[in-house]
């Protein structure tokens, strides 16, 4: 399957849950507004995902699918490779099984840390405490999520990987609908969904795994030749995520001594940020590392070469026409999609700042997603690590500067500015270590210059719309407003794919063939 047709059912599948995830996030916004509340369940919410990136999504997959690709293509019998992965199962389960439980003991001190701002707020600190414990058990579900969709991706298997976050979404919105006023307030509702949705996506993964006809087995820990190789490597790129992830802490550290919302603000602005994120860069991520770590492997250089340019002509396109999106209707997007309930109008507008600052480093978070790739493929875990050590000074230093004067916005421009860092020196590096040396500058060059000729036609369009039709009061005139502006958007930005060459016969045929 070619990376832009494991692209596209990822990206397809990801659409779905996010849909979802859009539902999830008006209601929760109506019920759960952007208070003190919404704080403390966002800080309980961002604890197990600080683990489960760290262990198993960013760290563990660009450290265990190359490795198992290799197992899987070196013609050994699958039975290795069975062993292999099931040695590594076991391991992940009991590191995880024993964070959650240490995790739910020493919850306070976790609070304490992400977010200090609250120890002077006995209502949010206990709050978050009691919710921290409700929603860590959901770690040990994800890690296993995690490792099973890197079997499946690597068995060229993305749809069901992909699907998996819908459960966690269909979760929130079973039981925020129907737990609030049975004895059961907002913030344990929605803290209760986490634990929900992640079994639910457990079980999801463990039907996958059997589909396969893996040969999944969990028992005790032992020794496995690979497993040495795998923890070096894991180990450095845990850094190069921990590092990372930092960032994320980081903003919230801060913002939790800003106003109470802060937080909130962030986490509905990140929300609508993470759709093109996920669309695309995870997505182009995701299916690139297997195809690159065989091309690699393999000496296919054109080949790696040829799968790595379409790559990053695709995934900047597609950032450049979601970055103007999100910046221009960032404000109308707030008002049709969460002005409801205790999401009043200040919150509204609160947020649609955070989300234009955000979106600002949008193509630079999509890119490095990319870029990545080529390290990760190629085994290498340590440049990734060190470029995002970098990028952390720049985040630090432009925090502290911009939070001066900006407040939540600063945070968000500064997480954009570090990540254009990150992606400008991984990019020098490709290119100056030869990494995809059939790789042409002027095939990006052209392709660059057309993406940002079809996105300034994109901008004057939509600006256009904006000043003769303006946003109406929100409810179904508000939507239907939004939604004429999103159709306007993608008639427009496709039209100018077509124009301009840069979507053409060629690239639909390769949605459509297998290798």
């Amino acid at each position: 399957m070619t990376v832009f047709r494991s692209s596209l059912t990822i990206g397809t599948f990801t659409l779905g849950s996010r849909l979802l995830g859009f539902a999830r996030d008006v209601i929760m916004a109506q019920v759960l507004g952007a208070g003190p509340m919404a704080d403390a369940f966002f800080v309980a919410l961002r604890l197990p995902n600080l683990f489960r990136q760290l262990m198993a999504e960013g760290a563990f997959n660009v450290a265990f699918v190359p490795m198992l690709t290799r197992k899987l293509s070196d013609g050994e019998d699958r039975s290795e490779a069975e062993s292999f992965a099931n040695a590594v199962f076991a391991l992940l389960f009991t590191l995880s099984f024993s964070l959650t439980v240490l995790g739910m003991v020493f919850m306070p001190y976790l609070v304490m840390a992400l977010a200090p701002g609250f120890i002077d707020d006995a209502e949010r600190f206990d709050l978050a405490v009691t919710l921290g414990r409700i929603t860590f058990p959901y770690l040990t579900f994800i890690v296993f999520v995690s490792y099973a969709s890197g079997i499946t991706n690597t068995l060229g298997r993305f749809a069901l990987g992909a699907a998996a976050p819908m459960f966690l979404n269909i979760a929130f919105i079973f039981c925020l609908l129907l737990l609030p006023g049975h004895g059961v307030s907002a913030g344990q509702a929605a803290a209760w969904a986490v634990p929900l949705g992640g079994a639910m996506q457990a079980g999801l993964m463990l039907w996958a795994i059997r589909k396969v006809k893996f040969g999944l087995r969990l028992h005790m820990p032992h020794k496995h030749p690979a497993l040495a190789t795998l923890l070096r490597r894991l180990g450095a790129s845990m850094l190069g995520v921990g590092v990372q992830l930092f960032n994320s802490v980081f903003s919230t550290f801060l913002a939790s001594n800003l106003v109470a919302g802060s937080i909130s603000y962030l986490f509905y602005a990140d929300r609508l940020n993470q759709l093109p994120l996920a669309l695309v860069g995870i997505a182009i991520g995701t299916a690139l590392l297997p195809h690159l770590s065989r091309a690699l492997k393999n000496d296919d250089m054109k080949g790696a070469s040829q799968a790595f340019g379409q790559a990053i002509v695709f995934g900047f396109c597609l950032a450049l026409a979601a970055a103007a999106g999100l910046f221009m209707l960032a404000d109308e997007l707030m008002r049709v999609l969460f002005m409801r309930g205790a999401f009043d109008a200040n919150a509204a507008h609160q947020t649609a700042l955070a989300l234009m600052a955000y979106s600002l480093g949008l193509p630079a978070y999509i890119l490095v997603k990319i870029t990545a790739t080529v390290f990760y493929a190629a085994e290498d875990t340590k440049t990734p690590f060190q470029t995002a050590v970098v990028s952390l000074i720049v985040n630090v230093v432009a925090s502290l500067a911009l939070i001066v004067g900006f407040a939540h916005v600063g945070l968000a421009l500064a997480g954009g500015i570090a990540a254009w860092v990150n992606v400008a020196v991984q990019g020098y590096l490709i290119y100056k270590r030869g990494l995809m040396p059939q790789l042409k500058a002027s095939y990006l060059r052209s392709h660059a210059l057309r993406a940002v000729l079809v996105n300034l036609v994109l901008v004057a369009v939509v600006m256009g719309y904006k000043t003769l039709l303006p946003l109406p009061a929100a409810g179904i005139l508000g939507a239907a407003w939004l939604s004429g502006a999103i159709v306007l958007a993608l008639v427009t930005f496709v039209g100018g794919l077509v124009v301009t060459g840069l979507l053409d016969k060629s690239l639909i045929r390769r949605f459509r063939n297998r290798r």
